[in-house]
Order: structure tokens, then sequence, then C-alpha cells
């Protein structure tokens, strides 16, 4: 259960910036790249920082899957208000992360019905952060 904890924390932000940098190589234009700059800066301090959470919850770290019988001695943190501290700022990092594009996308030479189709593919991840505040 720890190491799929500290898996979840990297791999939602390294996919988080693989996106952004995806973004990097599609908008050449100086504005919005200090915008991608900026959110691959904050999602990597949020990635580290949820992961060395997830990490150091328990001190001693053994006593994460030692606590259960009440021999051995130790603290935690308390885990629900972290998970949701994160999910609060994933939610709000997913926001500003589809927000971005769409400015150059509505510069775009071609026709309204296609600027729509365009944005509506690259605005997909709505979707994503909808289901997750049905969850909350």
């Amino acid at each position: 259960m720890w190491i799929t904890e500290l898996l979840y924390c990297l791999s939602i932000d390294l996919v988080k910036i693989s996106y952004l940098c995806f973004c990097l190589r599609i908008f050449p234009h100086h504005e919005i790249k200090k915008w991608l700059y900026s959110l691959i800066i904050l999602v990597s301090v949020h990635g580290i920082a949820f992961t060395l959470a997830a990490t150091f919850q328990c001190t001693p770290v053994r006593h994460m899957w030692q606590n259960w019988d009440g021999e051995h001695t130790g603290k935690c943190i308390n885990a629900h208000a972290v998970a949701w501290v994160q999910a609060g700022t994933t939610i709000a990092l997913d926001l500003a992360m589809l927000g971005v594009p769409i400015p150059p996308l509505l510069k775009l030479q071609m026709s309204m019905r296609k600027k729509i189709y365009v944005i509506l593919m690259f605005s997909i991840g709505v979707l994503y952060v909808k289901s997750l505040l049905n969850l909350f």
C-alpha cells in the first residue's frame, strides 16, 4: 500500500508534466511558454511535496506497516487531511492546465466550428476533473 501511494503521487504529476511539455511543443509563443514553464515548476513542486509527505507520513517510516499491532512506537500524520489537500491542489492545477491553451486556440485562422472542435479536444480533461469533483 505504501509503495502504491508513492507511485500514485509521482505518476499523477509526471503525466501532467508530460502534457505541459506537449503544449510547449505545440504553442511556440513566448507568452504562453512563460505560463507553461510556471505550471511545470508548480506541478514539480507539488509532486515532490506530496511524494515526500507520503514517504514520511510516519516516523519512523516502518511504523507505517508496523502500527497495526500497537506494540511498536511511532507517530503518523493525518493521511486523510493530506489526501484532501492533495486533491484540492490537483484539481486547481488541472483547471489551470486546461485554461492555458484556450486563448492561443481562439486565435487560430480557421472557422469557428473547427476552433470549437479543437478546444473541445484539448478540454476533454474537464470530464476527468468533473468526475473527481463528483467524488466529493
